[in-house]
């Protein structure tokens, strides 16, 4: 039985590493529907200071910030989808679209989440000499509030997208005049004041108090258990703390082999670990845990008719490794499930070690 529960965790564990990707806003295809169009878009220049990403997103149950990019970055992806979503006319101007700031970000206000949308750019045009002049520049923003916003980062840029060029066109761009510069400053134009960079994070501590059930070799039982984490991480891993207490059924058979009538163990468990997201909601915990406590044994002892019990008291300790997978909701407050195995072994007379699967349940805030 170990045997299969280990070779279903281990599906478990590669189907959901499988899933597991940067994270990547590809923008989909949209027309974008104006009156009296006179331009088309020819290009869009990065003009950003900070260029390596578009902001951050939210990932996993401690909500650590994460830098997000455009599939083959800004000025490609934004020029496909202009040249898709504006008729590409090329016997209209020719414009090219300076962004000088992109952000998508999230934040968190109690269950919910606030997606969030941010764009300025600046529309030049060319003159007969081949010369560029600004004619317009406007910016757009849009916010959600949603449980989960991380997947709606596309819908809101392409919304500022468009909101844009049709400020742009709804303008009198065509009768300003601007002063004319070469393409090339255009593009070394950068605008370093506004910059994407993650602001620094806040330090958060999230809490879990779960009931499992377990199903081992040598016992069967329940427990509670505390878990506690810090949203400070070292690269992708969280170190969790826990304290527990565990209700053990201990095999009749096992005591009566190692010599004694009944067996009663109590003790609790503090623990440390290492808690990393592999996929979507999914998560890997590898714990240990060190139990401590007392075992009240009893002994039948018999000579001739007379029967006598003796009973002993022992300090008992131990090591209890865990690997488990978690799937957890993202919003601050909500719940978790989780299935792993476990391994114990005991300074005891009776209960030495065991082997089980351990099924789990509970509260996160």
């Amino acid at each position: 039985m170990i045997r299969r529960i280990s070779a279903v965790l281990f599906l478990l564990f590669v189907s959901a590493s499988a899933f597991a990707q940067k994270e990547v806003i590809v923008l989909k295809n949209s027309m974008i529907r104006m009156s009296d169009q006179k331009f088309y878009i020819k290009s869009v220049i990065d003009g950003r200071g900070h260029t390596s990403d578009i902001g951050y997103v939210h990932k996993g149950s401690f909500n650590k910030k994460e830098h997000v990019e455009l599939q083959g970055g800004l000025e490609k992806a934004l020029t496909d989808f202009y040249t898709y979503a504006v008729t590409p006319d090329t016997s209209l101007i020719p414009i090219v679209i300076r962004v000088v700031f992109l952000q998508v970000s999230e934040r968190t206000d109690g269950p919910s989440e606030i997606g969030k949308a941010e764009l300025k750019v600046e529309f030049y045009k060319p003159n007969a000499e081949g010369k560029w002049g600004k004619v317009f520049e406007t910016e757009a923003q849009t916010e959600e509030v949603a449980p989960d916003v991380t997947s709606g980062h596309e819908r809101r840029l392409r919304k500022v997208l468009e909101s844009v060029i049709l400020s742009f066109n709804n303008s009198n761009w065509k009768t300003v005049q601007p002063e004319f510069i070469e393409y090339a400053e255009i593009r070394g134009q950068k605008s370093i004041l506004l910059n994407n960079a993650l602001v620094p994070e806040k330090k958060t501590w999230t809490s879990l108090i779960q009931a499992h059930a377990a199903f081992g070799s040598n016992a069967e039982g329940w427990g509670l258990s505390y878990l506690g984490v810090s949203s400070v991480m070292k690269g992708s891993w969280a170190f969790p703390i826990s304290v527990a207490m565990d209700k053990y059924v201990i095999d009749p058979g096992l005591i009566l082999r190692n010599g004694y009538e009944t067996a009663k163990l109590n003790y609790g468990k503090i623990g440390l670990g290492a808690m990393k997201k592999i996929g979507g909601d999914f998560h890997f915990l590898f714990n240990v845990n060190i139990p401590l406590g007392v075992e009240e044994l009893v002994r039948k002892n018999q000579v001739g008719s007379a029967i006598t019990y003796t009973e002993t008291t022992n300090f008992i300790y131990g090591v209890e490794p865990t690997q488990s997978f978690y799937f957890m909701t993202r919003s601050r407050i909500g719940f978790y499930l989780g299935a792993g195995l476990y391994e114990r072994f005991f300074k005891s007379e009776v209960y030495k070690s065991d082997l089980g699967l351990k099924i789990e349940a509970g509260l996160k805030f």
